[in-house]
């Protein structure tokens, strides 16, 4: 690219003389915005038809195409700093369900995540239903589910798999074909009836059932059921000249063709839409992306928006050139450069003005919002597309969400950097000649008088009111400027996190319980690892084997004394994850199986036995023992089993006493055999010392 200078007057040339003054020239007047796009028709128009051959319906069609999408018969958006930009909504704002008394259509193309409205919704059997319109035609299917910020799978009954929500949550989906099942919420409530089948609509089922109080914050965070989003693949019926075939594609020009045939009312050149998808589908290497197809639309829009919106942000998604045929079709060119066919002359114009360079404001930094799929399908920044390095750092930064690549819209950006900083800018009024440009993107104008051997795109095209003459507005271009390098050209793609929230697992870990004996009253403290700031943690427990839990209040530190308690006794404990503002739960209860602890006064065991004697008699044995002289001293477990296993062992018998004394029992009423016998020291709350035996014992 050349350099530039600052922007200035750089020549007027009127031709004129005075054998031959031509009239003046009758430029058709600017309009910002029209409804579609194909052209500023006048009375005249239909002169320009018969003059240029045009007969019967053709003509007729000339005449009567209206004034729908651009002003005049050709315009390239991305020279016009992607005028009218497109007031498209962002793609985050549109992943949500939505309730309204009236809705409007939408179509999507390509793939695209979305919400969408809400067709219906009721409550039955602890369970919240709705019905979430996706689309206003039938879709090719649903590449991922999303529930809130999660990604989600379903089984082949349509339950949630995916943790969280796990099993609550149920996702059932109609495509919009013809004659589809109902769906399964019309068996649950008696006013729906088979003729609520959401015939031609694509539409999804959600289901959300409602959970324990104490899991609702870890399945439900924002407060009620989730948004539906999920990324669909769109409109399936485009129709493909080159293989004469209708189906799903993100194809630039068929989608283009689609909206102009089925949306506008218009007819396309079916041979030039198939020139224009094959310069689509080649192939482009990118910097992060690998290898992709050059030009593709991924984008939704309802009925409400503009035509020409649609036709801006479609125009700039694919650096598209729209024109009208003379035949009264809407034809298109996507962004590539094309040597051109026309020259232009000093004889061609009535009058020309000539820019050179650009004005001090122009931006120097360029930037592309477009729809990230890696970002959760949300709005994104490219890379600054840089102008002139060493140059003021001003930025442009335009919307385009139709684009879902980085490469694509670094392309755009590129573009657009160039188309607002050329070295030439024209504005001319052309003579009858302006007829052999409808359709070139790209011309040469070769102006002795100016100076000037230069190739131009056209910028804009307008035929004036008598049809005569054209008013034409192009910047000088050069083919590098169709041209990319990835390695070199495509900016640094912006750093940006996962915003797909991997569900939080607040999980409490390190749990541990030890007894723990204050002022001789019993308890046991509970202990976890210490969590993130704002959670808090709550404690339950009961008499082991039960399930009266006492649950405690929520405490910020990750440690609490459970006192006080029953020396001796067993407690099952759990603890669970809380807000540290509500208390409301953030986890289950953990571990699944409780935790088992005994509370006790006295953690010393005793000594062992000083002595542990058996003798066999007639249907019974006698215990004699001799308790240690130690104050820690309570009483004595005696156990028995039939062989010298103690993990085989039973407890028959607890023996009481006082240290360094003798204690003797009787165990009565056994068959003749042989026994052995055990003998455990335990402490005041129940701690054993070392164990005695085993003894054995015969018994006649």
């Amino acid at each position: 690219m050349k350099a530039k200078t600052k922007a200035k007057l750089f020549a007027v040339a009127l031709l004129s003389s005075t054998a031959l003054t031509p009239v003046k020239a009758h430029a058709a007047p600017v309009v910002a915005a029209v409804t579609t796009v194909v052209g500023y028709i006048t009375a005249g128009v239909t002169a320009v038809g018969a003059a240029i051959g045009l007969t019967g319906a053709t003509l007729a069609a000339f005449a009567t195409i209206g004034t729908q999408i651009v002003v005049g018969l050709a315009l390239n958006a991305v020279s016009r700093a992607l005028a009218p930009k497109p007031n498209i909504p962002e793609p985050s704002v549109r992943m949500v369900n939505f309730a309204q008394p009236l809705t409007y259509m939408e179509t999507v193309y390509g793939t695209v995540r979305k919400g969408g409205p809400i067709a219906y919704t009721n409550f039955a059997e602890s369970k919240r239903y709705k019905v979430v319109l996706l689309a206003a035609h039938e879709i090719e299917g649903i590449v991922e589910h999303w529930l809130d910020e999660w990604p989600v799978t379903i089984d082949g009954s349509g339950v949630v798999t995916t943790s969280p929500p796990g099993s609550l949550g149920e996702i059932h989906v109609r495509l919009g074909t013809i004659g589809q099942a109902v769906l399964p919420l019309n068996s649950v409530f008696a006013e729906l009836t088979s003729s609520h089948d959401f015939d031609g609509l694509a539409v999804a089922q959600i289901t959300a059932t409602k959970p324990a109080a104490e899991n609702f914050s870890a399945n439900y965070p924002r407060g009620r059921e989730w948004q539906y989003a999920p990324v669909i693949q769109g409109k399936n019926d485009i129709y493909d000249p080159r293989t004469d075939t209708y189906g799903w594609t993100d194809n630039a020009a068929l989608v283009i063709a689609d909206w102009i045939v089925n949306t506008l009312g218009r007819t396309v050149d079916w041979d030039e839409v198939a020139d224009e998808a094959d310069v689509c589908d080649t192939n482009v290497t990118t910097r992060y992306e690998g290898t992709i197809k050059k030009w593709t639309i991924n984008y939704s829009f309802t009925d409400d928006i503009e035509d020409e919106q649609s036709r801006a942000m479609f125009a700039s998604a694919c650096d598209a050139f729209f024109y009208e045929t003379p035949a009264g079709q809407v034809g298109f060119k996507v962004g590539r450069y094309e040597a051109p066919t026309v020259t232009l002359t000093d004889d061609d114009f009535y009058g020309v003005t000539v820019s050179q360079g650009t004005e001090t404001e122009t931006p120097n930094e360029f930037v592309i919002r477009y729809t990230e799929p890696n970002n959760a399908y949300r709005e994104t920044p490219t890379g600054a597309w840089i102008v002139n390095p060493s140059g003021r750092r001003t930025r442009e930064e335009l919307a385009v969400y139709a684009i879902n690549s980085h490469n694509q819209a670094s392309r755009v950006a590129k573009r657009l950097a160039r188309a607002r900083n050329p070295e030439y800018s024209i504005q001319g009024v052309l003579k009858y000649v302006g007829q052999d440009i409808i359709g070139q993107r790209f011309v040469r104008i070769t102006h002795t008088q100016l100076g000037i051997d230069q190739v131009f795109e056209v910028d804009r095209l307008v035929r004036s009111e008598d049809g005569l003459q054209y008013q034409i507005d192009a910047i000088s271009v050069e083919s590098e400027d169709f041209d990319f390098n990835a390695a070199i050209e495509e900016p640094n793609q912006p750093a940006y996190g996962d915003v797909t929230p991997v569900a939080q697992d607040f999980t409490p870990t390190g749990i541990t319980a030890v007894a723990e004996t204050v002022s001789g009253v019993p308890g046991i403290r509970v202990s976890w690892n210490a969590q993130d700031p704002g959670v808090a943690h709550k404690v339950r427990y009961a008499n082991s084997g039960t399930t009266n839990w006492t649950v405690t209040d929520f405490t910020t530190e990750n440690t609490l004394l459970l006192n006080p308690l029953v020396d001796g006794q067993a407690y099952d404990i759990q603890v669970q994850s809380v807000t540290d503002f509500s208390g409301r739960a953030l986890s289950d209860w953990t571990p699944v199986t409780p935790l088992t602890r005994t509370a006790y006064i006295n953690s010393t065991p005793p000594s062992a036995l000083a002595s542990f004697t058996v003798t066999g008699g007639v249907g019974e044995a006698t215990v004699d023992l001799t308790s240690p002289n130690d104050p820690n001293y309570y009483a004595t477990r005696i156990y028995r089993g039939t062989t010298t296993t103690f993990a085989s062992a039973s407890l028959i018998h607890t023996e009481y006493g006082s240290p360094n004394s003798s204690d003797s029992y009787v165990n009565s009423g056994l068959a003749a055999g042989t026994y052995y016998y055990w003998g455990e020291p335990i402490n005041s709350s129940g701690i054993a010392g070392t164990r005695s035996g085993p003894v054995s014992a015969t018994v006649t």
